[in-house]
């Protein structure tokens, strides 16, 4: 197995140095190439390394963050956990108090205790937001549970080619390309809504979205968050991950 990796981005909670990155694989078994986030946690003087891998679990992973972090000061309690490369990471969450990840290898009672207050909170969500960019040729479709033919859809190209949004039967490739401009209202939306819990309204040829998520493309409206697999953090993290900007 190759494996290549993009850059790097890291943040600082307490003494422990967190790093985001994308992890480029050409799996030989499956015939097709997989990209992975790579959770590296170190501390400062060298005690420990943890380097996990998030696998394609981390758009589940990275949007119940980001949904908490838009909670926090409207919920009293929230808590949750995941299994991801043999390692359990529980999240949790009181009024009044920060917020605490706990992660730690599958078989183990202990393991790393973080507290994350809202700054730090801020500044992972930060990086969040910077490694999912980091993705190439990504591709998602996000299915209305009323009607499965109906979804919406989204594809990174490359680089050169850029990204096609549609709906109904997934990723149509003779569908025009998003234009330069309309991808970068799309980021900024999108970054708004991560970070400060709203869209930004977007008016383009072929895509609109307004202030409280309702997706417009040139085949239909798309109501977001009207159950639980179509969340507003799930899409803006989906629309991140396939914007594909020209150099």
């Amino acid at each position: 197995m190759e494996a290549t990796s993009n850059k790097q981005h890291s943040f600082k909670i307490g003494e422990n140095i967190f790093t985001l990155r994308v992890e480029k694989n050409n799996n030989i078994l499956k015939r097709k190439k997989l990209e992975d986030i790579r959770f590296v946690v170190e501390h400062e003087d060298g005690y420990y390394s943890l380097d996990i891998n998030l696998g394609s679990e981390w758009i589940f992973f990275f949007s119940e963050l980001v949904n908490l972090y838009n909670s926090i000061g409207k919920i009293d309690l929230f808590s949750h956990q995941w299994k991801l490369d043999g390692f359990v990471f529980r999240l949790t969450h009181k009024a009044g108090q920060n917020t605490l990840l706990l992660i730690k290898r599958e078989k183990e009672h202990s393991g790393l205790n973080i507290v994350i207050d809202e700054t730090n909170y801020f500044s992972f969500i930060g990086k969040i937001i910077d490694v999912v960019q980091d993705t190439n040729n990504f591709r998602f479709s996000i299915y209305n549970s009323e009607n499965s033919k109906r979804n919406l859809s989204f594809a990174k190209i490359n680089e050169k080619n850029g990204t096609i949004i549609t709906t109904f039967g997934g990723i149509v490739f003779n569908k025009p390309h998003l234009s330069e401009s309309d991808k970068y209202q799309l980021k900024y939306s999108a970054v708004h809504r991560l970070l400060f819990g709203r869209w930004l309204t977007v008016h383009t040829e072929r895509v609109n979205i307004s202030s409280d998520g309702i997706i417009t493309t040139v085949d239909e409206e798309y109501i977001l968050d009207t159950n639980e697999k179509n969340k507003s953090t799930f899409v803006a993290l989906v629309i991140l991950a396939s914007l594909s900007f020209k150099e």
